[in-house]
């Protein structure tokens, strides 16, 4: 080849020691300071770079285990909330379950107290009093009615006509059983 060969190359770069004093010894050998320097330099970049991949390893492997450690939080959070999900929607059924059977009791009594009501009603219009007004008690419901319109928010103002209609009706309950059918009650004050 056409060039100095890595023998003549490599003791260019060697040199012997220029003291004179000092003893010289076949295995003592110099580098110039560039050769030194620039095998310092590879042996830095050399050791920087090994130390540099650990680290980045290092942190890939951190980084990789907080993701694991992320997934498996997430796949457990989402386990929970699939479990209280269908437990929520169990407790909805059997609240639904009971709602429906309440409104279907609601219904059966509403229609029996109508059908009571309407029975009743027809009874009652049928026994016409021998005397009086067919309306027992009218005044002191017409009182009570006009007391609770003035006091909607205390109800208890109007405790007096209440027992006032109770007796009453007491009376008139006495008499139609004394009797056997309704007679106007003479306490309608």
């Amino acid at each position: 080849m056409g060039g100095k060969s890595s023998k003549e190359a490599s003791t260019a770069n060697v040199r012997l020691p220029e003291d004179d004093s000092a003893p010289i010894s076949e295995s003592a050998v110099v580098l110039e300071e560039n050769l030194q320097k620039k095998i310092l330099q590879d042996f830095q970049s050399t050791v920087l770079k090994q130390e540099w991949e650990k680290r980045q390893q290092y942190f890939l492997a951190k980084n990789s285990q907080r993701r694991l450690g992320d997934l498996e939080f997430q796949e457990a959070l989402n386990q929970r909330m699939a479990a209280v999900r269908q437990q929520q929607a169990s407790v909805q059924k059997q609240l639904d379950e009971k709602a429906e059977a309440l409104q279907a009791r609601f219904a059966d009594i509403s229609i029996g107290l109508q059908h009571d009501a309407d029975k009743l009603e027809k009874e009652n219009l049928s026994i016409q009093p021998r005397t009086g007004s067919s309306q027992p008690c009218l005044n002191v419901r017409k009182k009570l009615a006009s007391c609770y319109k003035q006091n909607q928010g205390e109800p208890s103002n109007c405790d007096a006509l209440v027992n006032e209609l109770g007796a009453c009706i007491e009376l008139g309950v006495e008499r139609i059983n004394a009797q056997g059918r309704p007679v106007e009650v003479l306490s309608d004050s």
